[in-house]
């Protein structure tokens, strides 16, 4: 009840009495429950719909109400103070807003610490605003006020439409993808289709003859010919992952060529378990192994790109690890050689250490931040296996075991790491927090 009656509730600041006010109907009916809930009570004259310069509003019926309406009046009763604080919230963040969301209008220290309370106990439903307003700095206590579940219910649209702002915190980046996870992330690319991993897969252009890296900053081992290919938009999430780790992971079949004390090589535990992000702490064997269960799942599979190239799994095309030369294609859009995959550097484009969460999040948390063919966070969160060798590209082999390239940075580290130009490199059985994966569907590679 509260998250609807809440919003048709002042309380005076000087004589403590509860009045009526009119609330956009938007703000009150949000998901079923919320709309059984009103429309009930509509029909009982409880609370009324009007309209007033084009807008839908909703109100309680009459002011008597409050008072005679015992159920709702014993809830005012209790939350009196509470709800009086809801209405300063609303005007300190108006007053942030507005002054260019300056901190100097942020409450601070006890008063601060009295609108988490107040959140607490109401459990309203809050604009991205307010959230970026009360948990900027402590998002630990974002999660323990159980935000995330407290949005679960908006619509996928509505959470992914405050994600479209260039302007959100990085807090309410993370909270939004909390809150699809629990509420169920419906976007293409993130979960599975009949028990198998729904990736989108991106078109992107080679480089029509050879890709010349000799004048990238971290890259200095010559031309690489990069035939067109696609590539996920995401990384490989904990939902995808995991399904291959329940139906068929001691499979020798995708551990052949590995050294034997790896084949398989024994999971590690995920760090965070969202559903919806990139699965880390998993080795390049490991990400190996998922590449060649889903390329056998997805055999015959063909896939059309624009060059007029018909990719067919199994055939033609494989689903593997890019070669660091696709990746960093994919990441500077060719000869355009962007810095970062959306172009020169800003903030709010990338999970790094910049962003200061700490923590990796949920896949396509930065839209702005997606590479020219739509691939995202190809820059922070997690780091992303290549398929070749670091100190010798050339070599591509499951049976070498010298160091792996590494690409894209994380959210440990600052920008430095993340630019599709630098180079990070690891053994192929190490499965760090920081080390995901990202698939394409290209020219077969033996061994792979």
């Amino acid at each position: 009840m509260a998250d609807v009656i809440l919003p048709l509730i002042n309380i005076d600041e000087i004589s403590g009495e509860a009045t009526r006010r009119r609330a956009n109907i938007k703000s009150v009916v949000h998901d079923e429950d919320s709309r059984t809930f009103v429309e009930t009570f509509v029909d009982n004259r409880l609370l009324v719909t009007n309209q007033d310069n084009g807008e839908n509003y909703i109100e309680i019926a009459h002011e008597a109400l409050l008072k005679s309406w015992k159920r709702l009046a014993d809830w005012i009763d209790e939350m009196q103070e509470h709800l009086r604080r809801m209405r300063e919230i609303e005007r300190s963040v108006k007053a942030w807003k507005n002054n260019d969301r300056n901190d100097d209008f942020r409450r601070q220290g006890k008063q601060l610490e009295q609108y988490h309370n107040t959140i607490a106990a109401l459990q309203p439903r809050l604009s991205p605003e307010t959230i970026d307003y009360l948990y900027a700095r402590d998002i630990d206590r974002m999660i323990q006020d159980n935000i995330p579940e407290l949005v679960a219910g908006q619509s996928a649209e509505s959470l992914l439409q405050w994600i479209d702002d260039i302007n959100m915190s990085e807090p309410v980046r993370l909270m939004v993808g909390l809150g699809l996870s629990i509420g169920g992330d419906p976007r293409d690319g993130v979960g599975l289709q009949d028990g198998v991993p729904d990736i989108t897969w991106l078109p992107v252009n080679g480089n029509a003859g050879k890709y010349d890296f000799k004048d990238k900053e971290s890259f200095v081992y010559g031309v690489f010919d990069v035939p067109d290919f696609f590539i996920a938009k995401y990384q490989v999430t904990y939902t995808q992952y995991k399904e291959f780790a329940r139906a068929d992971y001691d499979n020798p079949l995708w551990w052949e060529g590995f050294p034997e004390k790896y084949q398989p090589q024994r999971l590690k535990e995920k760090i965070t378990k969202a559903v919806n992000n990139p699965r880390d702490s998993i080795s390049w064997y490991q990400s190996v192994a998922f590449a060649r269960w889903l390329n056998h799942h997805l055999e015959g599979v063909a896939l059309s790109h624009p060059c007029g190239k018909v990719f067919r799994i199994g055939d033609n095309a494989q689903i593997r690890l890019p070669t660091e030369w696709e990746w960093q294609l994919t990441a500077m859009n060719g000869d355009e050689e962007r810095e970062y995959p959306w172009g020169k550097w800003r903030s709010g484009h990338a999970n790094t250490g910049e962003a200061d969460l700490g923590r990796v999040i949920a896949v396509g948390m930065y839209p702005h931040g997606a590479a020219k063919c739509g691939a995202q966070d190809m820059s922070g969160n997690l780091f992303e296996w290549c398929a070749n060798n670091y100190h010798d590209p050339e070599i591509i082999d499951p049976a070498d075991t010298d160091e792996k390239v590494l690409r894209g940075g994380a959210f440990y580290y600052d920008r430095h790491f993340s630019r599709p130009s630098y180079r990070h490199a690891d053994y192929p059985y190490f499965e760090y927090s920081l080390y995901g994966v990202r698939l394409v569907v290209a020219p077969p590679i033996p061994g792979l």
